[in-house]
């Protein structure tokens, strides 16, 4: 009798849930990223408008105070935006090795050794045949 090929493993874990946090850690990284770059933006805009000799403070109503505020911010994200992506980091690997703990996942790393030793095999046997002109 022939098996049925088209069976359909079943999700790893709680049903995706654990994608579903790399996604969400991703668009949040994204959204610091963004942050953080419109943060650098603004502070190249501030040096060089004090280093223009217009004064932060009269260009923009900008203070040395509000400079400050947006270094504090700029570093307060970027400690965030590193802290998600270790996350991030984690939960890829967890994933991995709940993949590579699944039986499914092992049952065809057995299936595809089998095979490459059956290849290995009828190598040996066809080269015992073929010729060399």
């Amino acid at each position: 009798m022939k098996k049925k090929l088209g069976a359909k493993l079943n999700p790893l874990g709680s049903g995706g849930g654990d994608s579903a946090k790399v996604q969400e850690m991703q668009k949040e990284i994204d959204a610091l990223k963004a942050k953080n770059g419109q943060l650098q933006q603004d502070l190249i805009k501030l040096n060089k408008e004090k280093s223009s000799g217009s004064g932060a403070q009269n260009s923009g109503g900008f203070s040395i105070k509000s400079e400050n505020e947006f270094i504090e911010e700029n570093n307060m994200l970027s400690e965030k935006l590193t802290s998600t992506q270790k996350q991030l980091e984690e939960l890829k690997d967890d994933m991995n090795k709940k993949l590579n703990e699944s039986v499914q996942f092992n049952n065809m790393k057995k299936m595809m050794q089998q095979k490459n030793d059956q290849i290995k095999t009828l190598r040996t046997k066809l080269s015992k045949y073929e010729t060399v002109d």
